[in-house]
């Protein structure tokens, strides 16, 4: 008698646990208070620098970014795209060359076509002082932070098609908190 009590209690904490750890499946894998997909971390020891990306973003390597010749890119693009382009990527660009703020804001209007600067504002992003850039050309808006000081160190670029800007600014902004030198 003693030992069907003790299996019937057993089975009854089982159930209990099954049931309330079922209600917590819907946040395995997220990032706590964070919207839509998991969060991912990306570190990267050769370039010096951690960041999280929306999980479900597509990673890429550009050794010779468009953005920047002569710079390495490691970046992410949303999974909705038009046409052939994805919606919206983001992207952190390391130079290759010591460039200052001007320099590197005059190399950014001159490879990205039609490039043309907006609102500009100082920001400190990881310990790092640097400049927040917003810009448009006929086919995106940019939002585009450049990182150090004498030189700029990194620049971080998110760029999305003109009506979903607004859209995908929350994960740039996301991207940005979460940004961090290694060393």
């Amino acid at each position: 008698m003693m030992q069907r009590k003790a299996i019937g209690t057993a089975v009854f904490i089982c159930s209990t646990l099954m049931v309330l750890l079922s209600g917590c499946s819907g946040m395995m894998g997220k990032i706590s208070g964070a919207d839509g997909p998991p969060q991912k971390m990306y570190i990267d020891a050769t370039r010096n620098f951690a960041v999280e990306f929306p999980g479900d973003w597509e990673k890429f390597l550009d050794p010779d970014s468009d953005t920047l010749p002569g710079a390495d890119a490691v970046g992410w693009q949303s999974p909705e795209t038009e046409g052939s382009a994805p919606i919206a990527r983001m992207a952190v660009i390391i130079p290759h060359e010591k460039l200052d703020f001007s320099q590197a804001k005059a190399e950014i209007a001159r490879h990205v076509d039609g490039f043309t600067p907006g609102k500009e504002a100082d920001i400190e992003v990881a310990g790092l002082e640097g400049k927040d850039l917003y810009g448009t050309n006929p086919l995106r808006q940019y939002r585009i932070i450049l990182l150090g000081d004498p030189f700029v160190r990194y620049i971080i670029l998110y760029s999305a098609l003109p009506d979903q800007f607004a859209t995908y600014q929350k994960q740039f902004k996301d991207m940005i908190k979460s940004f961090g030198t290694l060393r």
